[in-house]
Formats: structure tokens, sequence, C-alpha cells
């Protein structure tokens, strides 16, 4: 199974943050190699980082070095993912939430998140 991770889920993994859940951590393992983090989450955490007082905890850059040496894949973001997102019901207005969803529906992946809302999208979320 193809897995795309949440901005935060990817952070949380990095940081071995408490708040990244055992059913989590065991679906990365379980599908090493087919674990992918989104080009749109370094701009997430760019962006994010960017705006005072809002650090995330993590540089860009330090996000997709060390995404790359736990052993994730990066997945660019396309034109046919941003083209989706237009068609997209409007259950979420956070734009890197819904470039991620537009990429998993696209790369027939499972957004593995911690976020309730994007729920919503059906069979392409795992929420942990």
């Amino acid at each position: 199974m193809k897995l795309l991770l949440d901005t935060h889920i990817v952070i949380w993994a990095i940081m071995d943050d408490p708040r990244l859940t055992n059913t989590a951590k065991a679906l990365i393992d379980d599908n090493a190699g087919e674990c992918f983090f989104s080009a749109a989450s370094v701009w997430e955490v760019a962006v994010k980082n960017s705006i005072p007082r809002r650090f995330l905890g993590i540089h860009a850059g330090d996000f997709t070095k060390e995404s790359l040496q736990m052993g994730l894949r990066n997945m660019d973001v396309t034109t046919e993912h941003a083209e989706i997102i237009e068609t997209l019901p409007y259950y979420h207005d956070d734009p890197f939430d819904r470039m991620l969803i537009a990429q998993a529906m696209a790369e027939d992946c499972i957004l593995v998140t911690h976020d309730d809302k994007l729920p919503q999208y059906g069979a392409f979320v795992r929420k942990v």
C-alpha cells in the first residue's frame, strides 16, 4: 500500500514526537519503501516558518533531508494534482491539505493524517 504522509506526521516522525501514534508508526514501518512525503509539505514548512513566531521546529531543507534519511520518497507536485483540487468538495480550507488529498487521489495513495477534517474525503484518508 502506498502512503502519503501529512506534513505533521512527517514532522512528528522526524522529531520522535509522542503525538505520533503507534498505529502511524506501524503503518510507516509496514510500508517501508512505499511511504512518501510531498513537495507541498516542504512548501508548507517553508511558508509557515516564514511567519513570525510560527516556526514549526524544523527548517524546510532539514525536513527534506531528514525525510529522505528516514527512507521516505519524495512526491513532486504536478499539474494533474493541481487540477484535481478544483473538483474537491470544500470540506477543508487549508490549501496544503487539499493538495495532499489531490495527490493521494491521483497517485492511488492513502493520506496518513491526524487531522479531524480530512477523513471526510473518504477512502484516500487514514486518520491515525
